[in-house]
């Protein structure tokens, strides 16, 4: 089972399903909110607040399950537009945030469903693609890692200490200068991964992306490439 926590849009996709034109056949499963199902493209890929979208787990799923021989679980808690930081708005951070708390219970919810089955759960990774909006903000960008310390720390103390991938953010600039400490975030996500010891740091440049005026995310290409990474390397 991966976890994959916090998210913001490039693991909700700003793709519409249907692009995708490989639908996802096997077994792998994602929690609904309510229980776990088998993938069904662009039907229950992005809870908790996306549909008729995807993203890389399509890939991933797919890769895992030709790995192993056995369908994969994964958690994925994705939510466009939000920051680890005090955003105003909805945010990650566990003192000022929602999102971290709701994830926290519905991690625990998806855990005790599989439970309930008699199903032994093999925690391997947690995985998350999040940053571009705290790089909106010096104060955001520049304790981006001491945030990120303290959700993925209470990810840990729920599954143990897994590996981490972290996805780098795109280096934005200069196709589009409005996110003014992508640089910095950057710098503070390689250094997390360094002092963590169980992580590794996904160079997302190297995947197909949007032009101007996006310059953000991934292409539909973008995420399989990504997908498949990941499917190789945790």
């Amino acid at each position: 089972m991966y976890i994959s926590a916090p998210n913001q849009s490039n693991s909700v996709s700003i793709n519409n399903a249907s692009k995708f034109v490989d639908k996802f056949v096997g077994n792998g499963l994602i929690w609904n909110g309510n229980k776990w199902e088998t993938l069904a493209t662009g039907i229950n890929t992005d809870f908790p607040n996306a549909t008729n979208v995807a993203a890389w787990e399509v890939e991933f799923l797919k890769q895992k399950e030709i790995q192993t021989g056995n369908p994969t679980y994964l958690f994925k808690y994705a939510v466009n537009a939000t920051a680890l930081c005090g955003n105003p708005n909805t945010d990650w951070n566990i003192a000022t945030g929602e999102l971290y708390t709701d994830m926290i219970v519905e991690l625990n919810q998806a855990i005790a469903y599989l439970e309930t089955q008699n199903i032994t759960i093999n925690f391997k990774g947690i995985i998350s693609y999040q940053g571009e909006s705290d790089a909106l903000n010096s104060s955001c960008a520049n304790n981006w890692g001491s945030n990120y310390e303290k959700i993925i720390s209470g990810i840990r103390s729920i599954i143990g200490n897994v590996k981490v991938a972290v996805c780098r953010i795109n280096q934005i600039a200069p196709c589009r200068t409005d996110f003014p400490f992508d640089t910095v975030v950057r710098t503070e996500q390689a250094n997390w991964v360094t002092s963590d010891g169980n992580a590794i740091l996904i160079n997302t440049d190297i995947f197909n992306r949007l032009d101007a005026p996006d310059c953000v995310h991934l292409t539909v290409k973008g995420e399989y490439e990504l997908g498949y990474f990941l499917s190789q390397n945790i």
